[in-house]
C-alpha cells in the first residue's frame, strides 16, 4: 500500500499490511474510527506529456515492488492520475500490470456510476447538522435567513442532499437550496426568500460551496487562492456573501454557517 497516493510511490512510502497482524495493531483500531484518512490523500498533477520522465520513473518503481496490478482510490483528480498511466502503457504497449481505478468522493461527481463511497455517510452528516440548526434558529420571533454552506465547487449532489433533512418532519427543515450548477439572478434570491417567508418565519437557505448568480456577483470576492496541485480554486465564503446582502437588501436578520472541512 503507498501512503499519501502517487506522490508517497515516489517517495517510496510503501507499507506492507498483514491482514493477520494489522487486526491486532493499534492502527486496526484506528481505522474503525477514522478510516477516510488511514492512507493520506496528496495534490499531485502528472504531467500532461506522458513522454515526461517521471512517468518511466514511476513504471520503474512497478518493476521495483512487482507490482502486476496498480489501484488507485479518489475522485477526479485521481482519475486523472488513472488516465494518465494507462495512457503510457498503450503508448508504449505495456502488458505486465494493468491501471485501475477505484471512485470515491463524497461530491459524488465520478461519470458513469450511481454513487461513491463516501457521499452517503457526508449526506447523513449534513442532514443531522440541519435539523441542529433547525433548532437553532426556530428560537427567534422574527424573520431571519440563516444559510449554510455545503461543500461541491461544481457539483450540487450534497448540497441538493440536504433536502432529505426534511423527510419524515412535520415541517421543512431545509426552506431553499441553491446548487453550483444553477446560478439564478440575485434579485430571485431575494424574491425566493420573500415568498418563503410567508410560510415560515425562519428560513434555511442550504448552498452549495461554488454557487454563484447569474452574473457572477460573488465570484471574485471569494476565489482567493490556488492549489499547487491541480489548480482548483479553493473557495468558501459564499454563504457569508449572500448572508451580507440578504442583510443590505431585507434589513432582517441573517446567518452563515460553513459545512465545510467538518
Amino acid at each position: 500500500t503507498s501512503l499519501h497516493g502517487i506522490e508517497g510511490f515516489l517517495k517510496d512510502k510503501i507499507v506492507e499490511i498483514d491482514k493477520d497482524r494489522f487486526l491486532q495493531s493499534k492502527a486496526a483500531r484506528r481505522l474503525k474510527s477514522r478510516p477516510s484518512s488511514i492512507l493520506g490523500s496528496c495534490r499531485f498533477k502528472l504531467d500532461e506529456d506522458i513522454s515526461s520522465p517521471i512517468y518511466k520513473e514511476i513504471f520503474d518503481k512497478f518493476k521495483e515492488y512487482e507490482i502486476s496490478s496498480f489501484i488507485y482510490i479518489g475522485g477526479n483528480d485521481s482519475m486523472d492520475t488513472v488516465m494518465k498511466l494507462n495512457k503510457y502503457i498503450y503508448k508504449n504497449k505495456i502488458d505486465w500490470i494493468n491501471i485501475v481505478g477505484s471512485p470515491k468522493t463524497i461530491d459524488n461527481d465520478l461519470m458513469g456510476m450511481d454513487h461513491s463511497p463516501g457521499f452517503g455517510s457526508a449526506c447523513k452528516y449534513i442532514v443531522n447538522t440541519l435539523r441542529d440548526i433547525r433548532c437553532d434558529v426556530d428560537i427567534y420571533d422574527k424573520k431571519t435567513v440563516t444559510f449554510v454552506e455545503i461543500m461541491g465547487r461544481n457539483a450540487g449532489w450534497l448540497a441538493s442532499s440536504s433536502l432529505l433533512a426534511n423527510y419524515g418532519m412535520e415541517r421543512e427543515v431545509v426552506n431553499l437550496v441553491y446548487l453550483s450548477e444553477n446560478p439564478v439572478p440575485k434579485e430571485d434570491i431575494i424574491k425566493d426568500i420573500e415568498n418563503a417567508h410567508k410560510y415560515e418565519d425562519n428560513l434555511i437557505v442550504a448552498v452549495s460551496e461554488g454557487f454563484m448568480d447569474t452574473n457572477l456577483n460573488f465570484k471574485d470576492e471569494i476565489y482567493r487562492s490556488y492549489d499547487r496541485g491541480f489548480n482548483h480554486p479553493v473557495i468558501s465564503g459564499v454563504s457569508r456573501k449572500l448572508s451580507e446582502f440578504v442583510y443590505q437588501m431585507m434589513d432582517i436578520k441573517t446567518k452563515a454557517v460553513e459545512v465545510n472541512i467538518i
